[in-house]
């Protein structure tokens, strides 16, 4: 089985010349983590190597202008970002990997 997040240039509405930053920026915010599996263990994580915040990925498609436009909007915001955040550390995403650490 192989899973792969391809960005939808016009379902997610942005240019199709900007397939490949919309996707990187899915990957550096922590919401599409990058990672093998095989037989359910994981073997290899891309780690990000420039985080961004998840409205840097949300403010370049038009499916999310609705939570991007006015105010009010903050708490859903930092909903997404807690889930970009929990990917982050679940897989190791970002800073010192695991099993790596001085002392270790």
């Amino acid at each position: 089985y192989i899973q792969v997040d391809t960005p939808c240039p016009s379902v997610w509405g942005f240019p199709s010349d900007h397939t490949l930053e919309v996707g990187r920026l899915g990957v550096q915010s922590g919401l599409t983590p990058l990672f093998e599996m095989i037989e359910g263990e994981i073997t290899y994580v891309r780690r990000i190597k420039k985080k961004v915040p998840v409205e840097a990925y949300l403010e370049t498609q038009k499916r999310f202008r609705h939570l991007l436009s006015g105010s009010g909007n903050e708490k859903e915001i930092a909903e997404i970002q807690a889930l970009a955040d929990a990917n982050i550390q679940k897989f190791g995403l970002w800073g010192t990997p695991k099993g790596t650490e001085s002392g270790s």
